[in-house]
């Protein structure tokens, strides 16, 4: 929740933030806290691997939640207006591996990791790509 908090607070209008784990790593509880800091903490975030994406308005900008795991080819992101979204909101992509040869320059990749099994100890890696390489992540910063 504090990472998601942060993160969060650290956007601009337009940005595309990769959320890269297993499952169970923990990608829908980062998305779930980042969209509930810009809407309220009574939104109903689930996973949108059924439906592969979901959107949630907000006073600040249009969150968009995409889930690529159960897509077989690129070209069916592009029919899901990934395009247009990078050009109107915040996009959170889970299983973003799928269009890994089309990210943005600006974009925040972070990667979740279970550490132990049966556990909610996980290991979290954020590389930070154009504008957000300036921008201070750290708890101590």
């Amino acid at each position: 929740m504090k990472l998601a908090n942060k993160v969060a607070s650290l956007c601009q209008k337009n940005e595309f933030i990769a959320l890269k784990g297993g499952v169970g790593s923990g990608k829908t509880t980062f998305a779930k806290y980042f969209v509930q800091f810009f809407c309220s903490k009574e939104t109903r975030v689930p996973s949108p691997t059924y439906n592969f994406v979901f959107t949630y308005k907000n006073n600040f900008n249009t969150i968009w939640h995409f889930d690529l795991y159960r897509l077989k080819t690129s070209s069916e992101v592009w029919e899901l207006g990934i395009e247009d979204a990078l050009e109107k909101g915040i996009l959170l992509v889970e299983w973003p591996e799928l269009i890994k040869n089309h990210f943005p320059r600006d974009r925040l990749e972070i990667q979740l990791k279970i550490l132990a099994e049966n556990t909610n100890v996980r290991s979290v890696t954020l590389n930070s790509f154009g504008k957000w390489k300036n921008r201070k992540i750290g708890y101590g910063n």
